[in-house]
């Protein structure tokens, strides 16, 4: 008996030390908590009213977390705070944080991209700054340790602009600079923007800067292994239209909701209608019915018309496609050689982006090459399409449109993207329609104005609007402005609008065009909706 107890009293002894040197091996059960930073920068993460951490990274870390049998313990403090934190390894994980050579050196970052982002520069409500000249000896206001800050700091200096720049701790800071006209600009994250403009003085100004991917990010090392799991869970979540990545990002920047009647109201309009359609219906039918066969009889004899119309400039194109791809094979040669090269360049950063401009629009003009010799054939079904973000197709045709043309800075440029819904098409060909589009306002505005790009959702389509308030056109004009070579312009081609026609036609889309002399132009083009596969 006594020596049973001195065994018992060995191993608990034994226990006792093993616990104190190992005490969460040994004693704790919980899954293993991940220190997270979080800071100020609705909607992608923030602190709510509540006291509860939110936001596009929230929630879709929120998910990898459960996949994963994590435990989240966030850490508020400012953006450099948390950067601080996460370099000595105070906390584990950083979100929202745009990747870059330098912070690559400082953090370890995970390869699937979360969101893509850049700057937008904003300015009191009473300024007329536009262009970045106009940034000439200005004070500029920008969040400390913002990517956008170093990299927008950087292209200032390559145009030998000279600026003051005023660090505050927060995006919401800027903005109160600007309300204050503390300072005269500000550089805001285009989400935060989306967002926060709405609760100050301030307008967005067509000058956009420093794309980024914005990715999570962990201490050097990555000592606790966070970067793998996070790669699959997004990998999956992207999969999947209805999964909580989609989800997040359509609650955080769903549009505005919108006005409806009220049920009842809807109810007694419904019912007035119904008595009144009864009353009337008989003598109205056989004239509803002539009109509809009129106008659809008008409507296929114009769609004929238009159909040969656009047929014969496919015949007639075919003759110079050889000779313009002559033109364009040194160019596409140049620009790959200097890109093979590129330890030669004297300024990498800042020549990359330009050459890489250059090499989209030589492959965006190889494709239209192609796309002459068969200008109105419907599209076959051997033809690849992929799904399409229109939001990204606008925002990349007018920084196109930015290179192609330096006279910009006279008009004000204006997203309103509300749409969250992808069709299926060709990215460069949509381009180049929207280019076309976005050229055609400016020339129709010689005095300046506005040009505003604006994407809907409605029941199964997406809705691209392009509106200016330029000179307008005349019912004469707008009735031919989609035929081939039919042009107003003294130096123009025609081709213009009959090319945008021609690649909605071949996207099973519409186009429509309101319009009216001195009272601008909105051009309506409309696609059938992404229909998703059984895969996805």
């Amino acid at each position: 008996m006594i020596g049973h107890q001195n065994r018992l009293s060995l191993y608990l002894t034994l226990l006792l030390l093993l616990s104190l040197v190992f005490p969460h091996e040994l004693l704790s059960t919980e899954n293993p908590t991940i220190r997270v930073g979080i800071y100020q920068n609705n909607p992608k993460i923030f602190i709510d009213e509540s006291g509860n951490p939110s936001g596009i990274f929230v929630d879709i870390l929120r998910q990898i977390a459960l996949e994963n049998d994590w435990s989240i313990h966030y850490v508020p403090g400012e953006w450099y705070e948390c950067l601080e934190r996460l370099e000595s390894g105070e906390i584990d994980l950083m979100p929202d944080v745009a990747w870059s050579k330098e912070r690559a050196e400082i953090y370890d970052f995970n390869e699937e991209t979360v969101l893509n982002n850049w700057g937008q520069i904003y300015v009191p409500h009473d300024s007329e700054i536009e262009t970045i000249p106009q940034l000439q000896g200005k004070t500029i206001a920008v969040m400390r340790g913002d990517y956008s800050y170093a990299e927008f700091r950087q292209n200032l200096a390559d145009f030998g602009v000279s600026c003051k720049f005023l660090e505050v701790n927060s995006f919401e800071e800027v903005f109160q600079t600007l309300d204050a006209h503390e300072a005269d600009a500000g550089i805001i994250s285009r989400f935060f923007g989306i967002v926060d403009q709405r609760d100050h003085q301030v307008n967005a100004t067509s000058i956009m800067c420093c794309p980024a991917r914005l990715l999570f990010a962990v201490t050097k090392g990555d000592p606790k292994l966070l970067l793998s799991p996070i790669d699959a869970s997004l990998a999956t979540m992207k999969q999947y239209d209805n999964s909580i990545y989609y989800v997040a990002i359509s609650r955080w920047l769903d549009r505005p909701v919108e006005w409806h009647w009220p049920l009842w109201a809807r109810y007694f309009l419904v019912f007035l209608a119904g008595v009144l359609a009864a009353l009337i219906v008989a003598a109205i039918t056989l004239k509803l019915q002539v009109r509809k066969i009129t106008n659809e009889l008008l409507s296929a004899q114009e769609k004929v018309i238009q159909n040969q119309r656009l047929s014969a400039l496919g015949e007639m194109a075919s003759g110079i496609v050889h000779d313009f791809r002559n033109y364009l094979t040194p160019i596409l040669g140049n620009v790959d050689m200097l890109l093979m090269h590129a330890e030669k360049w004297p300024d990498k950063s800042f020549m990359q982006p330009i050459l890489e401009q250059i090499r989209k629009a030589v492959d965006d003009s190889e494709e239209i090459v192609e796309r002459l010799q068969e200008f109105y054939r419907p599209r076959e079904n051997s033809e690849t399409l992929e799904p399409v973000d229109l939001n990204l197709v606008v925002s990349e045709s007018m920084d196109l449109a930015q290179h192609r043309s330096r006279n910009l800075g006279k008009f004000k440029m204006v997203q309103e993207f509300s749409s969250r819904t992808k069709i299926m098409g060709n990215p460069g060909e949509l381009r180049e329609a929207v280019i076309n589009l976005i050229f055609n306002a400016i020339d129709a505005m010689q005095d300046g104005g506005t040009l505003t790009c604006i994407t809907r959702d409605a029941d199964d389509k997406v809705s691209l609007i392009i509106r200016d308030t330029g000179s307008g056109m005349s019912e004469e004009v707008k009735g031919r402005a989609l035929e081939p070579f039919f042009t107003t312009k003294a130096e123009g081609t025609g081709m213009g609008l009959a090319m945008v026609y021609g690649t909605v036609v071949r996207h099973n889309g519409t186009i429509q065009i309101d319009s009216k002399p001195g009272q601008g132009t909105t051009i309506r083009l409309t696609f059938p909706t992404r229909k998703p596969h059984a895969s996805d």
